[in-house]
């Protein structure tokens, strides 16, 4: 039997149909391996974003200075304060205080500013032109002081570590405490060997 030309062409074609469904699961197999194959390849090339870890979310910075019970104590005191009184020779005068603690270490930073105002009556002087004179001078003359120091017994004991200005009497500050009082403060000051002196401040500001 001769099979014609269309029949030949029919009959290629249901062999092509025959050999693709025999090797098309093995051809899917393969494809979807290769297909998982890659994926996995590149979910090693490309890292998962970083978690910290717990310890490292815990972890803290050190603290700006020992917390012992002192130390908190004198912590509340931080802000400015500001008070008056009369001082011997400067007669009435008022002072500005600011204290803040010092960055990364235990201590403060204490800033004073002592200003005084005419008085002439107040220091038991007479009116006399070279008292008025001095009585001026005096008022415009405040005198400030930079100084650092530490909580230790109850008080703050500081250095100081500049003046600026320097009072008519030639008596600059030498020496400064501050203790708590209540509410306020009580600050004291020593001048070398002159007169010292000593104020209650109250609050102004926290810091």
């Amino acid at each position: 039997m001769t099979l014609t030309s269309k029949q030949k062409k029919s009959l290629w074609i249901v062999a092509g149909v025959l050999v693709t469904l025999h090797f098309a699961p093995n051809l899917l197999l393969t494809a979807r391996r290769a297909m998982a194959s890659r994926q996995q390849t590149a979910a090693v090339q490309k890292p998962s974003p970083r978690r910290p870890q717990a310890a490292e979310l815990n972890q803290a910075g050190p603290p700006p200075f020992p917390v012992d019970p002192e130390n908190a104590q004198f912590r509340r005191l931080v802000g400015d304060w500001i008070g008056g009184g009369i001082l011997l020779n400067r007669g009435a005068c008022h002072m500005g205080f600011q204290l803040k603690p010092l960055p990364g270490k235990p201590g403060y930073r204490g800033y004073s500013t002592l200003s005084c105002n005419p008085s002439l009556a107040l220091l038991g002087k007479s009116a006399s032109r070279e008292n008025m004179a001095k009585d001026a001078i005096n008022a415009m003359t405040p005198t400030s002081t930079i100084m650092t120091g530490e909580a230790k017994d109850g008080e703050i004991d500081f250095h100081i570590d500049k003046t600026i200005g320097t009072p008519p009497d030639g008596c600059v500050i030498t020496g400064f405490n501050v203790m708590p009082f209540g509410e306020q403060i009580a600050v004291e000051w020593q001048a070398g060997t002159c007169p010292g002196g000593h104020m209650i401040l109250k609050r102004v500001t926290n810091l």
